[in-house]
């Protein structure tokens, strides 16, 4: 026979799954309060749009055909759904308490400070942060170890991939100077280029080896490095003192480019070379919270508006 597939009938579900529960119609007329022939007639509806049996007699007691377990089964399924829904309600209703744990890369410092953090504090504000600046490589890290709840990073290697929940493309590496600097730059001469005192993060930094590839694609394969930095705000105030220039993605220094301290060059890649792009990075258990789905989301937006091309 053929089966009504509109059979879902909440009542009927939830008398069978007293009945089940209470072992007879007798014992779930008590519970619900509701008379035994309004029991049968609600599960007799229900077996009519299944075409088939759902409880026999066996004995004194009631017991299930092997359709009547598969409709329980999906029963326990709507159950568990719904405490899935109670509890995720709760967490956005309790949003006004929480904590998140950011690892970042230091190009994302002011971004991320006044504009995401800023936006979600806005809205929930409630909720504590703590912010880790360190190399891309920890941030990987300290998410795999569940030392972060979300990372930031440029250029998603390898390795951090298996933890990526978001790539945004941010627009090409420029070159970075101080305003009106006094070394004379002539970004589209690959020869100036090597010659120019550049500041650089260590290896280990995922800037650091995205103005690698970016040198090895302009064919330069030795250049003028005058500082090393181990930190962001290092690498930006040795250019901000005229010492050098650097290679940034534009984002990463727009708070200096609205203050004109700073200015980019663009460089003359090849078109082959790929886009640097923002990974955020998250375990799949941590970006299931409601909570870090919500500030991830906010986060996209906040980098998608303003700085991703």
């Amino acid at each position: 026979m053929r089966r009504d597939r509109n059979f879902y009938d909440e009542r009927g579900l939830l008398y069978l799954d007293t009945v089940i529960q209470h072992g007879g119609i007798r014992k779930a007329s008590a519970v619900l309060h509701v008379s035994p022939s309004a029991i049968s007639r609600q599960i007799k509806l229900l077996e009519e749009r299944l075409s088939a049996p759902l409880l026999v007699n066996v004995g004194r007691k009631m017991s299930l055909t092997p359709v009547g377990h598969c409709v329980v089964r999906y029963i326990e399924k709507i159950k568990a759904a719904e405490n899935d829904l109670v509890s995720e309600i709760s967490e956005v209703q309790n949003f006004e308490v929480g904590h998140i744990r950011i690892a970042s890369g230091g190009g994302f410092i002011t971004p991320l400070v006044n504009g995401v953090i800023r936006e979600f504090n806005d809205r929930y504000p409630g909720i504590s942060y703590r912010l880790d600046i360190v190399s891309g490589e920890t941030v990987s890290k300290m998410i795999a170890r569940d030392e972060a709840d979300i990372g930031f990073v440029f250029n998603c290697e390898t390795e951090q991939k298996q933890f990526c929940i978001k790539s945004l493309p941010c627009g090409d590496i420029k070159l970075v100077s101080k305003r009106n600097s006094r070394f004379k730059i002539n970004s589209d001469s690959r020869t100036c280029l090597s010659q120019l005192p550049l500041v650089m993060l260590k290896p280990g930094f995922t800037i650091y080896t995205a103005a690698e590839q970016v040198l090895h694609s302009l064919g330069i394969e030795t250049y003028n490095q005058v500082i090393e930095c181990d930190s962001f705000n290092a690498l930006i105030e040795a250019v901000k003192s005229d010492l050098g220039v650097t290679l940034l993605p534009k984002f990463c220094v727009t708070a200096a480019l609205e203050e004109q301290v700073l200015e980019t060059h663009d460089l003359p890649l090849p078109q082959e070379q790929s886009q640097p792009f923002l990974s955020i990075l998250a375990t799949d258990d941590r970006y299931a919270s409601p909570l870090l789905k919500n500030f991830t989301d906010t986060s996209q937006e906040y980098f998608s508006e303003r700085f991703v091309l």
